[in-house]
């Protein structure tokens, strides 16, 4: 199978981890309608989860090359993107036993992802 170019693959993966994002902020946003926030926290952590699959799959599995801007902030990207992918799934597994401490992970969560994402948007946006 071919590699997509890098000029569709990386808007749609960067659009999927906002949608993540944008899901987990209006989640902390609704977080006293229960329901809500836990519709909107668990439709971020699907779209997370997709996303990070389809990672690994073109990156590990597939081996489809990958261009970048800048390395050192590649690898800044990727040591962000561990401790949130870390972060996301102990506040939801937090969330999902009602644990004490799952407001102050959410808190943690939100500008960990947001810096994840600035990252790499800035290291790997094809100019």
């Amino acid at each position: 199978m071919a590699p997509l170019p890098p000029a569709l693959l990386y808007p749609v993966y960067l659009l999927v981890m906002g949608g993540a994002f944008a899901c987990f902020v209006q989640a902390y946003r609704s977080r006293k309608d229960t329901r809500r926030h836990m519709r909107l926290a668990l439709t971020g952590l699907a779209l997370d989860l997709a996303g990070t699959l389809v990672v690994l799959l073109v990156h590990r599995v597939l081996q489809w090359p990958w261009d970048y801007n800048d390395v050192e902030v590649v690898h800044w990207h990727r040591r962000a993107a561990y401790v949130s992918s870390g972060l996301l799934l102990l506040t939801a597994f937090a969330g999902w036993r009602r644990l004490p401490w799952h407001p102050w992970l959410g808190r943690l969560l939100l500008p960990t992802y947001a810096v994840t994402l600035a990252l790499a948007l800035y290291g790997y946006w094809p100019y």
